[in-house]
């Protein structure tokens, strides 16, 4: 059976998370999120050292299950703002536990008190996930058909963006926000102690950014580079960047109010723009939720290792029933077979809710074969097209990111070309020139930071990745979604 590959993600520390991710798409939300529709199964690949594959089986009705559920947010564009509802009083009600998890102590706790705090941060994704991730996954292309419809009326690609932008602040926007504050205050009287002080408190409340599945964290030096960076900027200069944040949402619903009225934006379209907004604000409070779990569970994961004598890497790769038996019922941990998993996996979250793994060299087999064909180069063009997701025209030298980790090969005025683009990547995003992403549409990450950033975007290419290379010299051009070949 050939696998279909549907996404790629790099610095995946555990497999819960594939297992969270898996029947978080394809089991959890078939009742509800998808109104009775079914994704089918899910297949995920795992490799150490390489990152994870989503990909779909025969089973698998990823183009039906868009479709279907486009349909269904089209007659009751309400619906998602019952899932968004949902979502924010589940992640409400974990904050205590996701607390815990940073600042608890975890050495004053029995085994089965430690194991009881490792099972429930998987079945915290079992409760959570499927109302934040699948439906912003699912309506990814819903904003072309309204793109289509404002154009129509003569609207301008501006506005359109204007409508689809979200009337909360990211958590990007937040920090920066924070961050523009501090440096009015430098600017005013130089990088005191105070001010070193507030950097210290912005990163511990920022750090985890960029960690993702389990990337990176910024640290002091990061933010005082930045800091730095935007004291070059004349007072004026940050205390306008500053005011245009701080009144963000008031601006953005009176613009949205004004393009409305001018295009005579009937109810229907109102409720359907609203769906993309809904989108993403799931999309970031998903985002933000799920990288906090990701990395104050790390400290769980350190004092199962330390308990146990297991590598960290080993109990991030073991399932709970395995952890249950190792760490309450005292049985001895099965070393090698925990290694060969780590080593190659290959998992089939079903949309009855079970799970199919193999591993060894069954998966490394699976795994092989379908990477042979992934990484297949495909025959060189000059001319690579995609969707505009943000408008702007720049030539510069490419620079291939795949793993989050590569992001300090870029320099300013570079061209990003990657996969797709999550927060671990914003060191890269920020200095881009412009951004090339093989996946997505106009609401996926990059996009929706592109637009925050003004900086020239276009997303799902499909190959960019696999016909550029690094320093080539590019041309984008944003305003027409075609990426062109100068040298």
């Amino acid at each position: 059976m050939k696998l279909k590959y549907v996404q790629f993600k790099a610095n995946v520390n555990s497999i819960f998370w594939m297992i969270g991710n898996g029947l978080g798409m394809s089991h959890y939300p078939t009742e509800f999120v998808y109104k009775g529709h079914s994704l089918g199964n899910s297949v995920w690949l795992g490799r150490k050292g390489y990152g994870y594959f989503f990909c779909a089986d025969n089973t698998t009705r990823l183009n039906e299950v868009i479709k279907e559920v486009e349909e269904e947010l089209t007659k009751d564009p309400d619906h998602i703002v019952k899932v968004r509802e949902i979502f924010e009083k589940k992640v409400k009600e974990k904050q205590e536990y996701l607390k815990f998890l940073e600042k608890g102590d975890f050495s004053k706790l029995s085994d089965e008190e430690l194991f009881n705090y490792y099972k429930n941060i998987l079945k915290t994704y079992f409760e959570v996930y499927h109302f934040g991730e699948p439906i912003t996954f699912i309506s990814k292309d819903f904003a072309e058909d309204l793109k289509k419809y404002l154009l129509k009326k003569g609207s301008s690609e501006e506005e359109f963006y204007i409508m689809i932008a979200p009337t909360e602040k990211s958590f990007f926007q937040i920090e920066e926000q924070e961050m523009l504050e501090i440096a009015i205050e430098a600017n005013k009287t130089g990088v005191t102690n105070r001010i070193k002080q507030k950097i210290k408190v912005h990163t511990e409340k920022f750090n985890w950014i960029p960690y993702d599945y389990g990337a990176n964290l910024y640290n002091e030096e990061h933010f005082f580079f930045e800091l730095h960076k935007t004291l070059r900027n004349t007072l004026k200069e940050i205390e306008e960047k500053y005011n245009k944040l701080k009144n963000y949402t008031e601006q953005t619903k009176k613009e949205q109010k004004v393009i409305i009225k001018k295009y005579d934006v009937d109810e229907l379209h109102q409720k359907l723009f609203a769906v993309v907004r809904h989108s993403y604000f799931l999309i970031d409070a998903k985002k933000e939720f799920f990288t906090k779990l990701h990395l104050y569970s790390q400290r769980v994961f350190q004092e199962v290792s330390r308990r146990l004598k297991l590598g960290i890497d080993l109990v991030r790769h073991a399932f709970v029933e395995e952890i249950e038996n190792y760490l309450v019922k005292k049985q001895e941990p099965e070393v090698e077979k925990l290694k060969e998993r780590e080593e190659n996996y290959y998992m089939v979250n079903r949309a009855d809710g079970k799970i199919d793994l193999k591993q060894g060299p069954e998966a490394k087999k699976i795994i092989d074969e379908f990477l042979a064909d992934y990484e297949k180069k495909e025959e060189k063009v000059e001319e690579i097209k995609g969707r505009v997701a943000q408008p702007g025209k720049v030539s510069g030298k490419v620079k291939l990111i795949i793993n989050a980790k590569e992001c300090n090969k870029i320099k300013h005025g570079d061209i990003l070309v990657t996969v797709m683009t999550s927060p671990d990547y914003m060191v890269a995003v920020k200095r881009a020139a412009a951004i090339v992403t093989d996946e997505g549409g106009i609401t996926c990450h990059a996009a929706i930071v592109a637009r925050e950033l003004k900086t020239p975007c276009i997303t799902g290419t499909k190959n960019a990745t696999k016909l550029l290379k690094d320093n080539d010299l590019v041309e984008v051009d944003a305003n027409k979604g075609i990426v062109r070949k100068i040298r």
